[in-house]
């Protein structure tokens, strides 16, 4: 556990020091490659300790800064104590560690920085110890005592009220803060949804089939994670949220049409858009990263998808082709990601906001000149934010009209066009990512 903590501390530090640019997940797989650190039960808890940390960050740094005496003398700690006593704070304030934390932690950093530096953190953690956070918000004004409840900044906390109400933000902040829901799906390319449960019920995994989509799945418990079993290690299972599959399920593709998968890495969709075609037509998946292409690739063959066309390309300017059916799942504030990616919430801005609009409108309009007259065009998004979905839909009403896309799910925002003939997922309602998704057609 004490390398696990070392580990987290270190990502942590990393990641802060890059001025969150990066995710987190690319910088402990880094790290972890660099270390050589192959230990299944170190490299889990090391990643829980990075997530469950980023989520509660604001949290933990309100703490913190009482116990060290301020913002400048939190500031000026070194990197790695200081993303050491955020983890500390974690397990001794939210998850109620049994272990002795500041054995452990003044046992690592006597070995690291020697007796002065360690006594010195001994004691700020015993003021986190004896710390009230009750006491220590009731000074606060209303948003930033939400803020530092829930562990979420206050632009999002405000935004979150607006849209939904103080309640019902309320409950979308804490389900951020759970452990996602695991759902996945069989792929059906490689394996029968009948072999798969017959290898769960083998190794004591329980799971539950959905009830809108019978090839997906959510575990309910399992004594390790699925990405270690050989099932997924092969792609026998593809771990896909169901909002994720909705958007496949809406697009609706069938053997013999021509696809774009219009901003496909990492490929999961591209793969179920394989599966529905059943080998039969021709599918292209287009991304503007050659990194991300690079490892869509090896995921689709892993994956054993054979008819796709695999781009280098931007959807925004896409020309001289003509598809049946394009999905555009466009890059987003991934705001209906956050717990999964709790980076992403310490990011997100209405600056930000704005240049992925920017991006989304021009992806959609696009792919409206390069659908057929009959054909569809999927919109979707994993944002809660209406900026980047009811208000990008609006926009090309000119052009489009809106095709149930008879998926579940609920409705829009109240007070644009589209509100009625969308779908939205909330994962304090639905148990998914926040997820938006239109269907049109050209005019």
């Amino acid at each position: 556990m004490t390398l696990s903590r070392e580990i987290a501390a270190e990502v942590l530090s990393r990641f802060e020091a890059d001025k969150m640019k990066p995710s987190l997940r690319s910088l402990f797989y880094s790290l972890t490659d660099e270390l050589n650190v192959m230990d299944v039960k170190t490299r889990t808890s090391a990643f829980g300790l990075i997530m469950e940390t980023t989520k509660r960050l604001n949290t933990i740094d309100f703490i913190l800064q009482k116990a060290v005496g301020g913002k400048l003398a939190f500031k000026n700690l070194n990197p790695f104590v200081r993303n050491l006593l955020r983890i500390a704070t974690l397990e001794l304030k939210f998850n109620q560690s049994k272990v002795d934390v500041e054995r452990k932690v003044y046992g690592l950093l006597l070995k690291k920085f020697g007796r002065k530096e360690a006594a010195k953190t001994r004691i700020i953690i015993k003021k986190v110890k004896s710390f009230s956070l009750e006491d220590g918000l009731k000074n606060l004004g209303k948003l930033e005592r939400l803020s530092i409840l829930y562990s979420h900044p206050s632009f999002l906390v405000k935004k979150f009220i607006s849209l939904l109400r103080e309640n019902e933000a309320v409950e979308l902040m804490k389900a951020n803060l759970l452990s996602k829901t695991v759902w996945f799906r069989i792929n059906e390319l490689k394996m029968q949804v009948e072999d798969a449960l017959a290898f769960f019920e083998k190794e004591g995994i329980l799971v539950e089939q959905d009830k809108d989509f019978p090839d997906v799945f959510k575990v309910v418990d399992a004594e390790f994670p699925l990405p270690l079993t050989p099932y997924f290690e092969d792609r026998r299972i593809i771990i896909q949220d169901k909002a994720s599959v909705a958007a496949v399920y809406a697009l609706s593709p069938r053997p013999g049409e021509r696809i774009l998968d219009a901003c496909a890495a990492p490929g999961m969709k591209t793969a179920l858009i394989a599966q529905k075609m059943k080998g039969d037509g021709e599918l292209t998946a287009v991304d503007i990263s050659p990194e991300r292409v690079s490892r869509m690739k090896w995921i689709l063959e892993l994956s054993g998808v054979k008819n796709v066309r695999v781009l280098v390309a931007d959807s925004r300017s896409l020309s001289g082709e003509y598809y049946d059916r394009v999905l555009v799942d466009a890059p987003c504030t991934s705001s209906g990601t956050l717990s999964s990616t709790p980076e992403a919430k310490w990011k997100i801005n209405e600056k930000q906001i704005e240049s992925y609009v920017s991006i989304q409108k021009a992806l959609l309009e696009n792919a409206l000149k390069i659908v057929k007259d009959d054909g569809v065009v999927v919109y979707s998004v994993c944002s809660v934010f209406p900026e980047e979905g009811e208000a990008v839909v609006d926009g090309v009403l000119d052009k489009a009209e809106l095709v149930d896309p008879e998926i579940p799910g609920d409705k829009g925002y109240p007070g644009f066009v589209c509100s009625s003939k969308i779908r939205r997922f909330f994962p304090h309602r639905h148990g998914t990512n926040g997820f938006f998704i239109a269907k049109l057609t050209p005019l």
